[in-house]
């Protein structure tokens, strides 16, 4: 749809609705190697042929989109005015051109561009994929909290093309940031992470964006307790149905509270 209204939308108005197709009064003379005022008319006439049957294969929420309105049997301005939620006067404004008593089916006219509706459903879905996200963070925290680095990396898809940031360092693989929270692992005896007020942000039905802040404190293996807040943004994707993390950026405070 977006690709033919964007074909549409420069020429629509003036073709279909305002009949400017040129005319051999309004074209300056041809030069005697080019095509005549006649052909070029035909050619014109053609292309909007072409335009017109783009137009009648549109579905009317389609048009819609684009303020255009096909005639339907049986309708007339007072009609077409009541399901537009229009007065009869804005209308006509609208289409001044248009002579109400003949109206034509298939016939189309202008109206005020309505804007696109999402899916039957589209708000459900969101709702689950949300649900989904915050879930996989959820057991990715576990995870971190028994300080099981290897199920932690198991919501995270093996990729070489930097998959976490973390605190201006860019860990270049999966691997590598794996074998970097082993290390960091080894020196703690408990580790507790919260998450305060996540937010998902729905990029398309297999990609979303999370959000946070948080804190972690960790006890080490010396006895000594260290407590850090933290920021992070998530790029969660679907595979084969199950939700990973393509892309970590964490960030935590230089100077820490």
């Amino acid at each position: 749809m977006k690709s033919i209204s964007g074909m549409l939308l420069p020429v629509l108005f003036c073709i279909i609705l305002g009949g400017c197709a040129s005319t051999s009064r309004d074209q300056p003379a041809a030069p005697p190697s080019g095509p005549t005022a006649e052909e070029r008319l035909e050619r014109a006439t053609r292309e909007n042929e072409k335009i017109l049957s783009a137009v009648r294969a549109l579905k009317p929420e389609a048009l819609a989109e684009v303020g255009l309105y096909r005639i339907e049997p049986g309708d007339t301005g007072s009609k077409i005015a009541g399901k537009q939620q229009l007065a009869l006067a804005e209308l006509a404004t609208m289409n001044p051109d248009v002579t109400w008593t003949r109206l034509r089916v298939g016939q189309v006219i202008r109206i005020r561009p309505k804007p696109s509706q999402p899916p039957e459903g589209a708000d459900r879905d969101r709702a689950a994929i949300e649900k989904a996200v915050l879930e996989t963070n959820a057991r990715m925290t576990e995870a971190a909290n028994r300080l099981d680095a290897d199920a932690f990396f198991a919501y995270i898809i093996d990729t070489d093309k930097g998959p976490i940031i973390q605190n201006g360092v860019l860990f270049k693989s999966r691997q590598e940031a794996l074998e970097t929270v082993k290390r960091g692992f080894q020196g703690i005896a408990t580790i507790e992470r919260q998450f305060e007020n996540p937010q998902v942000t729905v990029l398309s039905p297999d990609a979303a964006l999370m959000t946070a802040e948080g804190s972690t404190t960790a006890t080490l293996t010396d006895g000594r307790i260290i407590h850090r807040r933290f920021a992070v943004s998530l790029v969660f994707v679907r595979r084969e149905g199950q939700w990973k993390l393509l892309h970590g950026h964490y960030s935590m405070p230089a100077n820490p509270g």
